[in-house]
């Protein structure tokens, strides 16, 4: 708990700042954005590795389309040339998709190697891409609220759960997570979404609505996030994802529940 505490100390204003500070559409997000998408593929793959292919194996060349992916958008939206940077974004896509799966993925075969290819590019470049567009499309304060509702969701679960969990296993990959801590997370999520919509009206748009919305779609995704993640983990026979941050794991660890929301968030977002 003392190394949590240290650690968050330490990580949690460097990330207000990347978020906040406004340089070059964003750069110091773009950062952040960038390393999170790294380190979770470094993780990603090598769980996949353990699953599929009992060895070590070269993440760094995995990881090559999912930056290249964000830098793309990135560059796309500070020129503004948007229809060509489309056209740009897809064809780079489709290409580094298939060198990647071809020869880097870890896989005995052709299928196991595109489909590890593709699954990471989408949970490990999509993902985070969307959280850096929620930034560039809507400000800072959404970027906030997501992260916020995204951890409370987590904590709730599991300190309701730990203190007055009794209906446990219901989730066959994550035996030790109950019934009353995914209640109790879904619950305090809305609630807390409600009550900043009420006290942060002039951030949040529409206001009180937009928020319940947002946290409605959060409460179902976050915790769809932690399953996703305990599936790989448990398969790979691994308790964290790494040891990258000394008392939390790995980063996948921290931001599985965000990296999930953050597309469904985006997408409410542009309808909203």
């Amino acid at each position: 708990m003392l190394q949590r505490v240290l650690l968050s100390v330490v990580l949690v204003p460097l990330l207000c700042a990347a978020v906040q500070i406004e340089c070059c559409n964003g750069l110091f997000f773009l950062l952040f954005v960038l390393s999170l998408s790294v380190l979770s593929a470094r993780e990603l793959y090598a769980l996949f590795a353990g699953i599929i292919v009992p060895h070590r194996v070269k993440w760094w060349p995995c990881c090559l389309p999912q930056v290249g992916l964000i830098l793309l958008y990135y560059l796309n939206s500070f020129f503004m040339t948007k229809y060509l940077g489309i056209l740009y974004i897809a064809g780079y896509t489709c290409a580094a998709q298939v060198v990647c799966g071809a020869f880097f993925c870890p896989g005995r075969k052709a299928g196991e190697r595109a489909a590890l290819s593709v699954l990471g590019y989408v949970y490990t470049g999509l993902f985070p891409l969307a959280l850096f567009a929620v930034r560039a499309a809507y400000g800072p304060p959404y970027v906030y609220l997501l992260l916020l509702l995204g951890w409370i969701s987590d904590a709730a679960a599991y300190l309701v759960g730990t203190r007055y969990g009794r209906r446990r296993g219901i989730i066959r990959w994550s035996p030790q997570k109950s019934l009353e801590g995914y209640i109790a997370a879904f619950c305090i999520t809305i609630a807390l979404a409600v009550a900043i919509g009420f006290l942060f009206t002039e951030h949040f748009g529409p206001g009180i609505w937009q928020t319940a919305i947002l946290g409605f779609a959060i409460a179902l995704t976050a915790p769809a996030g932690d399953i996703v993640e305990s599936v790989l983990k448990r398969k790979a026979g691994k308790k964290d994802s790494s040891g990258f941050l000394p008392g939390f794991g790995g980063v996948l660890d921290i931001f599985d529940s965000i990296l999930l929301s953050a597309p469904v968030y985006v997408l409410l977002l542009s309808v909203l």
